[in-house]
């Protein structure tokens, strides 16, 4: 039962790190002139980030608007959300590994 409780911060990071990202992609396609609302659903479309990652290789390089503060914010948001996903994930691995069930 443990390991299930363990499994809550980790959906509420995955939450986090998604809404997050998602945030960002709308504000930085938007200030490219880009098609905001479809990068943002290819990118939230949860195929391991390939959506995301296409973005970053297919974004226009000029931005209309500059982000630097509000850019800065949500990648140092999306940056401490990732890493409690990962920390609540080994959390929920070692208290398996510990009751035994690997």
């Amino acid at each position: 039962m443990m390991e299930l409780w363990g499994l809550i911060p980790f959906f509420v990071f995955v939450v986090l790190s998604v809404s997050f990202m998602v945030v960002w992609v709308y504000k930085d396609a938007k200030s490219r002139n880009m098609k905001a609302g479809l990068w943002t659903l290819l990118s939230m479309s949860g195929n391991n980030c390939s959506g995301l990652f296409l973005y970053l290789i297919f974004r226009r390089k000029n931005a209309k608007i500059d982000f630097n503060k509000s850019h800065k914010k949500y990648v140092v948001c999306f940056a401490i959300s990732m890493t409690g996903v990962l920390l609540s994930f080994f959390f929920v691995v070692y208290q398996m590994i510990t009751k035994g069930v690997f």
